[in-house]
């Protein structure tokens, strides 16, 4: 078993609303929102691989242009999954009049390269919801569903067909609005890490994440005392699963959006971007998110929570895996 140390972040350069998973080549990739780098260049949602989680190398972009249907022009918040024989992406996109829609592309390979499959979702399948951030989940059944929403107006759940590539059925409301959903199943319950307050807004920066759980994928999700989750109970500071530094003195602030990764010692790490105080601004002016990952860690009543529920800089054992 191979386990490194590492320090966060994870990867020097702003890749926000990162998404990973582990290939069939052993190793984990890594996809995010496009944004400018220190060398000027900007890659139609990069993509990253490790061995190890800790050393990382850059593979190039899932598209070469940002899609144009619908009139679009920006290009953000994937996530990543295996479904039959390919490697489907969900993204968002803005939409020539700046509303959010949902695509898909797919590959055989997590390198690439992907074929765009077009439109999924637009607001009007979603309940009116300006759908963003989406987050596909297999259910104990092996039958995949796609979430999708904001901190907003809401979330909400479709059912996919088989190959995960068109919307099997209507959508279905799901919780108060979360935004870079991630859905763990563990131990009989689905636990739902929404993300809530802003995420690019410099030094005061808010973003954070909580938890709800349920024993349904389609809700009701709950909070510790067992009571739904509404949107006046959505961000109790109970169902903190990480923040930012709350003494203020901390490197790391605004951590959100999370993806996830169970390593070969079965432990749980979210991998998730973080403002960096020490680098804290892009070459346009934009608030920088670097790559960067925390171990979850579970108390006795079975809810998540990270190392003094914050990013933290020190060093520490990075995830554990087989060498192939």
């Amino acid at each position: 078993m191979k386990c490194l140390m590492y320090k966060n972040p994870i990867w020097q350069e702003s890749v926000p609303d990162p998404s990973v998973i582990r290939a069939e080549d052993g190793r984990v990739y890594c996809y995010g929102t496009p944004d400018i780098w220190e060398d000027g260049s900007i890659s139609q949602i990069p993509i990253l691989s490790s061995a190890d989680m800790v050393q990382w190398t850059y593979e190039g972009s899932v598209f070469s242009a940002c899609p144009s249907w619908e009139g679009g022009d920006v290009l953000w918040a994937c996530e990543i999954a295996r479904i039959k024989d390919n490697y489907v992406l969900y993204y968002t996109l803005m939409d020539g009049e700046g509303k959010p829609r949902i695509g898909r592309a797919f590959a055989r390979s997590p390198k690439g390269p992907f074929t765009d499959a077009g439109c999924m979702i637009r607001p009007e399948d979603a309940l009116g919801i300006w759908a963003i951030d989406p987050f596909p989940v297999e259910d104990e059944a092996g039958k995949w569903h796609l979430i999708c929403g904001n901190y907003e107006q809401g979330t909400c759940i479709f059912p996919l067909s088989e190959d995960g590539l068109s919307l099997s059925g209507p959508a279905a409301s799901l919780t108060p609005g979360y935004e870079g959903m991630c859905v763990i199943r563990r131990n009989g319950y689905y636990y739902m890490l929404g993300s809530l307050g802003t995420c690019t807004d410099g030094e005061n920066t808010s973003y954070h994440m909580v938890c709800a759980r349920s024993k349904n994928l389609y809700g009701p999700y709950v909070d510790r005392r067992g009571l739904p989750v509404t949107e006046e109970t959505k961000d109790g500071e109970e169902l903190l699963v990480v923040g930012g530094s709350r003494d203020k003195e901390g490197r790391f602030i605004g951590p959100g959006n999370a993806s996830f990764l169970t390593d070969d010692e079965g432990e749980i790490w979210l991998v998730l971007h973080a403002v960096d105080r020490q680098h804290m601004f892009l070459k346009d002016g934009g608030t920088k998110r670097v790559l960067c990952m925390e171990k979850l860690y579970w108390d006795e009543a079975g809810w998540p929570y990270t190392e003094e529920k914050q990013v933290l800089e020190k060093e520490r054992q990075a995830p554990c895996f087989r060498e192939r």
